[in-house]
C-alpha cells in the first residue's frame, strides 16, 4: 500500500507515512468522530458516546454524540443531574448551589431540601407577604399589610406588617 511506512501484508499497514494516521490497518488523513490521533494511530475514545476526546486521556471527552451532554467531569451523560440543565450539548450549572432543578441559568424551579422557592430563587425562608406551601413561597392575599398568612387561608394574616393590627385581617392602626 502506497501510504504505509510499514505493513504486514499487501492490504494491512502497521504504520503510516506522515502526515497520515493508522486506523484499522489503513492509512487515513484524518481520524473520524469517536477517535483521536495519538503517535500516528487513531485511538478510540474511551466513552462510546464521546465524539471528540483528549489525546492525553481518551476518557476525557470534549464533545458528545446527539442525545448526550458533556458534564463538568468531561463525561457524556443523558441526565445532567441536580443543579444542572442541558444546553447546546453541555451540562450548565443552575447558578445557585441551593437549586436542584432549573430549565435555565439563575431561574430555579425546585430547591434543595432546607430552601424554599420564590420567584425562581432559592431562599432560606419566605419573604414578608408570602407563606410556605410545598417548599414554595406563595403570596398572601393582602401582601401590602400581611407579613405572614395561613397556608389554608391566605386571606387571613398570622402576622401584620408594622403599623397594622391583626385580628385575622390587618387593619391600619392610624384609622
Amino acid at each position: 500500500i502506497d501510504n504505509c511506512a510499514t505493513c504486514i501484508s499487501a492490504d494491512e499497514c502497521t504504520s503510516c507515512k506522515n502526515p497520515l494516521y493508522l486506523k484499522d490497518g489503513k492509512c487515513v488523513s484524518d481520524c473520524e468522530a469517536h477517535y483521536v490521533p495519538i503517535d500516528g494511530v487513531c485511538k478510540t475514545c474511551s466513552q462510546p458516546s464521546c465524539v471528540k476526546c483528549s489525546a492525553s486521556d481518551t476518557a476525557q471527552c470534549y464533545e458528545c454524540s446527539d442525545g448526550y451532554f458533556l458534564n463538568n467531569e468531561h463525561q457524556c451523560v443523558t441526565d445532567c443531574g441536580d443543579g444542572f440543565y442541558p444546553k447546546n450539548g453541555k451540562c450548565i450549572s443552575c447558578g445557585d448551589d441551593k437549586c436542584s432543578v432549573c430549565a435555565e441559568q439563575n431561574h430555579c424551579t425546585k430547591c434543595a431540601p432546607g430552601s424554599v422557592l420564590y420567584k425562581g430563587k432559592c431562599l432560606p425562608l419566605c419573604v414578608p407577604g408570602t407563606y410556605e406551601e410545598e417548599d414554595e413561597c406563595l403570596p398572601c392575599t393582602d401582601q401590602d399589610r400581611c407579613n405572614t398568612c395561613y397556608p389554608l387561608n391566605p386571606s387571613h394574616c398570622k402576622e401584620c406588617q408594622i403599623g397594622y393590627l391583626s385580628d385575622g385581617l390587618c387593619v391600619d392602626l392610624y384609622l
